[in-house]
């Protein structure tokens, strides 16, 4: 695994969308819509909101009892484990996630603002926002992201990519970093696809899920995406984050490991990982962010709901 290095000896925090960005919050549309999904097979075909059809992704087609809510949440985040490597002694900082539910698609956004201190004792801001677009039938996606340290940005990309059919090749144009024009190959899936193909497979009882994605980032075209689900378990007012206790005692979730893996250099060993507890309504807590030098721990603060759209 490798971290990017900044000024003043300050890794890039980064958050990956489709570690699980929008399975925060993924509801189905209610426990008995998934309950009689699994006795009549017809009932996936129906629409996940609106009009709005679910793509014909073979990995995705079961997929019309799940729907996004919009939501916002605040996560605090510490080091969990440092290495001398990365120059890091201490952490301290705020994963503020967001999820817009748009008649036409979903807009996911993100800020990771931090105070990290090194091992000289010097302090370092960081902030991290990053924004995305991601149409519902799957063929659109668009990513801004800025990395700013003490206040002066020292990465930014500006990308896009476009494709007739989700399991057909598309285009990628990239306007930052560098102005290029990429293809993108068939299949691969864009993050919120992945997170609502995951949450399904956990409802099924599958052990593991995989697949290619594109999130937009400019480290890597595309990355191997693999979960692997652990067991299926009911929470207990003490298993809740301190934020979440209302909304996640007494739900189902499964313990889930993601990770990353550069499709370029096709390492063994991934780029990111995340470990969690992600809830039968799409909530995730006792967050690990492991970038391999170090580690970080996310404690769900507070969350809110938005207002769903109405749409025809």
């Amino acid at each position: 695994m490798t971290t990017g290095q900044s000024m003043g000896g300050a890794p890039k925090i980064f958050w990956k969308a489709g570690a699980w960005l929008s399975l925060i919050f993924l509801v189905s549309a209610c426990d008995s819509a998934s309950d009689s999904a699994d006795e009549d097979s017809e009932s996936t075909q129906t629409q996940i909101t609106g009009d709005d059809p679910v793509p014909s992704n073979t990995k995705n087609s079961d997929l019309a009892v799940t729907q996004l809510s919009p939501f916002r949440a605040v996560y605090e985040l510490k080091l969990r484990k440092g290495a001398a490597a990365t120059n890091i002694t201490a952490y301290d900082g705020l994963l503020v996630l967001s999820l817009e539910n748009t008649c036409e698609g979903y807009i996911s956004n993100q800020r990771i603002t931090a105070e990290i201190t090194n091992s000289d004792g010097e302090r370092i801001l960081s902030d991290f926002i990053s924004s995305s677009w991601e149409t519902r039938d799957w063929l659109s996606f668009h990513y801004n992201m800025v990395n700013k340290l003490n206040n002066t940005a020292v990465e930014e990309v500006d990308s896009e990519a476009e494709r007739s059919s989700p399991t057909q090749k598309g285009q990628v144009i990239r306007r930052k970093p560098e102005p290029e024009t990429l293809d993108l190959p068939g299949g691969v899936e864009f993050p919120t696809q992945y997170s609502v193909a995951l949450l399904e497979a956990a409802r099924r009882g599958e052990t593991a899920y995989s697949a290619d994605m594109y999130d937009g980032s400019a480290d890597s075209l595309t990355y191997l995406v693999t979960s692997f689900i652990g067991e299926k378990a009911i929470a207990s007012p003490d298993e809740a984050d301190t934020g979440g206790h209302a909304l996640l005692t007494g739900l189902a979730y499964w313990p889930v490991e993601i990770s990353y893996h550069d499709m370029t250099n096709r390492d063994v060993l991934p780029d990111f990982e995340v470990d969690m507890k992600m809830y039968e309504n799409g909530v995730g807590t006792h967050l690990v962010l492991d970038y391999g030098e170090f580690s970080l721990t996310g404690a769900l603060a507070r969350m809110e709901m938005l207002d769903q759209p109405e749409c025809r």
